[in-house]
């Protein structure tokens, strides 16, 4: 019969050898004894892993600190899965201490997330992500658990890697509307300082040059649901009503700069591509203007 103490290693080998998000979680039926069975070693391998995964040097950030236990703690409430032992186990875990803590937990956290089948819980999802802040940073907080997030980015954007790498994962393709509602809220951020203005500027950019194809596409599609052209099921509809709200709001941060500042944007040469996400933009606060005089002279 396997054991949590068991499965915990199990749990961080897989988080650290499965090189793409979406595997199974591994089963809990106990397999042939590892020689690399030694938890805390593992964690470090995780966070290393990791580092190497996000394109960070050793040490991660400059910061020589190890990665700790705690991921190992949030190992082992995956590995009960959910129910008051669990819970009782999360509430051992402190807040990250080094970079390689951070890391470590992103890495077992993300994977679990985003596992096929995803057999923990939406409340242990829930607990996971409060205790992986890079996690929330780089996918969608927890509820309430934004100002943590927002307080790691800006140490990463304080640090010329860290920049490199948060501009890197923040301009990839989100994995939900709520992700991409994130990031915009993020961008919407730090677009008042000048120096601040030229990360917006680097998302954007990188956004477009890396993934401009999946961003072209959610425009399209978002400009189709808000100029009433959908007719599919109504779940689908809803699906897509929810991408065409977050891709628009995606565009307002640069859409605002590009209006407000556009000598900057005249002078960033390699930012091409954002004209129709511009538009949509601008057809999303036509729209809701449209609504509120409807709204008031029903009154």
């Amino acid at each position: 019969m396997t054991t949590v103490t068991d499965t915990v290693p199990r749990l961080l080998r897989w988080a650290a050898s499965e090189p793409d998000t979406g595997a199974p979680l591994p089963g809990r039926t106990a397999g042939p004894p590892s020689p690399d069975q030694d938890p805390a070693l593992l964690v470090e391998r995780l966070a290393a892993v990791t580092a190497a995964r996000m394109r960070l040097s050793d040490p991660p950030l400059d910061d020589p600190g190890p990665a700790g236990l705690a991921p190992l703690l949030l190992a082992a409430a995956v590995a009960l899965r959910e129910g008051p032992l669990a819970e009782r186990t999360l509430d051992s875990v402190s807040a990250p201490v080094s970079a390689r803590d951070l890391l470590a937990r992103h890495g077992l956290v993300h994977r679990v997330l985003t596992a096929e089948s995803r057999s923990v819980g939406t409340s242990l999802a829930t607990a996971l992500l409060r205790h992986s802040p890079l996690t929330g940073l780089l996918d969608a907080p927890a509820p309430g658990d934004d100002e943590p997030c927002r307080q790691l980015l800006d140490r990463l954007l304080d640090h010329p890697e860290g920049r490199r790498t948060v501009t890197a994962a923040l301009s990839a393709p989100p994995r939900t509307p709520d992700a991409m509602l994130w990031r915009s809220g993020l961008l919407s951020r730090y677009r008042f300082d000048p120096a601040e203005r030229q990360w917006v500027y680097d998302v954007y950019e990188t956004a477009l040059l890396h993934h401009g194809p999946y961003y072209t596409r959610r425009t399209r599609e978002a400009v189709t649901v808000l100029t009433g052209e959908t007719s599919g099921a109504p779940d689908t509809d809803r699906a897509a009503a929810a991408w065409a709200d977050a891709t628009s709001d995606w565009w307002r941060p640069l859409d605002v700069l590009v209006r407000r500042f556009p000598a900057e944007l005249r002078a960033r040469r390699m930012l091409r591509g954002h004209e129709m996400g511009l538009r949509l933009s601008r057809l999303r606060v036509r729209a809701e203007a449209l609504r509120e005089l409807r709204a008031v002279t029903a009154r």
